[in-house]
């Protein structure tokens, strides 16, 4: 990860319910980037909004500078406040790492979630989210688009 992602950052949160007739909700969100465990490890803490309801979630991602395996533990008051989700993959560029994690959907086999981090430009983030249907293809969940706070 590149260190200019450290900071503050505002921003829209797209929240995409698929199964519902008109899914997408928007919503202010912020999101503060922190180096950790000896400047080792990236926290992610985030806020956001549905239905007039604050939420917040955090993201622990630590990359491995030799191999770029990337590793985040992942929660969220509204996705996934139960217990932590634990995903894995890699960092692609200095940019953007994208990871894979999976769920429990009883009685169903497990679903899958993809996180990726992603830095376009030096004054932007996308936080985004894809759910995965067993054997089927990845849907649009978050998108999180952010700019950098002076």
């Amino acid at each position: 990860m590149d260190d200019s992602m450290i900071g503050l950052w505002t921003g829209t949160k797209l929240l995409n319910l698929s199964w519902l007739p008109n899914p997408e909700h928007f919503s202010d969100a912020t999101l503060r980037i922190t180096r950790v465990a000896g400047d080792n490890c990236w926290e992610l803490a985030y806020t956001w909004s549905h239905e007039d309801a604050p939420h917040e979630g955090a993201l622990l991602l630590a990359v491995d500078p030799k191999t770029h395996a990337a590793t985040v533990a992942w929660c969220d008051s509204w996705h996934q406040s139960e217990r932590l989700l634990f995903c894995q993959g890699k960092q692609e560029t200095t940019r953007r790492v994208s990871v894979l994690g999976s769920y429990a959907a009883p009685p169903d086999p497990d679903w899958g979630w993809r996180i990726t981090l992603e830095q376009p430009t030096e004054g932007s983030l996308e936080l985004i989210m894809h759910n995965i249907p067993p054997g089927g293809e990845e849907e649009l969940a978050v998108r999180a688009t952010f700019q950098r706070t002076t």
